[in-house]
């Protein structure tokens, strides 16, 4: 019994690291501090979101298009949290290889499937924004449950690879192509969002002609009946009033956006920034397989790349706060908590 469990700690894949320079390696440790705070911050917020997306979901069509695949991102983080405690009890207690095999098939849920749906988002994104007529015909969710099983086919695929191979770099090969898809789309619907929409050129091309009219104008001694200065105030006038007849709506200004299309802006930002920082170590550390003793691939470099990739899981949440406007309202609550506690202590 004892000799079976003494092959079994021999054969575990962070067996080596746990001794690495007389102690846990600094990557080993980091990992399994960044798991634990996943746990205690990411699963309340992903469970919040789940249970939002279900009170938001029509009837008739079921979860909203624009909520499908958030949803199963936040699913996919949940069966990563199942297992997490079961993980942490074996790499104290058993440090069991098979039970790390199980964990490695949940793990590369989050290493293969989230990458995956995050790039569908941002390709989801840039048709509704870029082509919009064609995005018309794929609005349904019909194709996106196709998306679906292309995208858990490649996970089967990958997670197969790299239980056969008891190693987390072959997820890698996702990262790269996933992020130079998730970068060409971001900054297409920046550039989009950035451009004024046509119905502001108009008014802008309207406004001009109606300043060239006051200036032609004149009365019948010859003289400027409307000068210069007042054909611009009538102008003015007149687009704020086309401004109130429209809902109220006043027309932009040139270089600025409106307050959606503001928070979409900021949305894409934090998105291709998050998604930099999670897959951009790994992708480095693919590089450097070879260059480096593969002691110290795996106990530093391989262990610091796992945890930014599994870090993050509670931005789905927030950007959904995001999406609905109430990330300023959760901001202003803490604020006043956060006073209401310090005036209390």
């Amino acid at each position: 019994m004892n000799q079976s469990i003494l092959n079994s700690a021999s054969e575990y894949y962070w067996a080596e690291c746990l001794t690495y320079d007389d102690g846990p390696s600094t990557g080993l440790i980091i990992l399994f501090i960044t798991y634990g705070f996943e746990f205690l911050v990411g699963a309340p917020s992903n469970i919040w979101l789940v249970c939002q997306i279900h009170k938001q979901r029509s009837e008739a069509a079921g979860v909203l298009p624009a909520d499908f695949f958030p949803l199963h991102m936040a699913l996919t983080q949940l069966a990563f949290f199942l297992t997490l405690p079961v993980l942490l009890t074996n790499h104290i207690l058993w440090q069991s290889q098979r039970m790390l095999n199980v964990f490695t098939l949940m793990n590369s849920m989050v290493m293969t499937l989230k990458p995956l749906l995050h790039c569908l988002v941002c390709v989801d994104w840039y048709m509704a924004v870029v082509r919009p007529t064609e995005y018309l015909r794929f609005k349904g969710n019909q194709h996106r449950y196709g998306c679906m099983v292309a995208v858990w086919s490649i996970y089967i695929l990958m997670a197969s690879i790299a239980t056969l191979k008891r190693s987390p770099i072959t997820a890698c090969t996702v990262f790269l192509p996933v992020l130079a898809i998730d970068t060409f789309c971001s900054l297409s619907v920046l550039k989009t969002l950035r451009k004024a929409p046509p119905g502001d050129k108009k008014m802008m091309e309207q406004g001009k002609k109606k300043q060239g009219e006051g200036n032609v104008k004149t009365d019948t001694n010859g003289s400027p009946g409307v000068s210069i200065e007042e054909g611009k105030q009538a102008s003015n006038s007149d687009s704020r009033r086309e401004g109130r007849k429209e809902k109220g709506v006043k027309p932009r200004v040139k270089g600025k956006m409106n307050s959606m299309k503001r928070r979409a802006f900021n949305t894409i930002v934090i998105i291709q920034g998050v998604l930099t920082l999670n897959y951009l170590p790994f992708i480095i550390t693919l590089g450097m397989d070879g260059k480096v003793p593969a002691h110290r691939l795996k106990c530093q470099y391989v262990a610091l790349a796992l945890a930014a990739a599994m870090s993050c899981s509670y931005l789905n949440p927030l950007l959904y706060l995001h999406r609905l406007g109430r990330l300023n309202e959760l901001k202003k609550l803490v604020i006043q908590h956060l006073y209401h506690s310090s005036v209390l202590a």
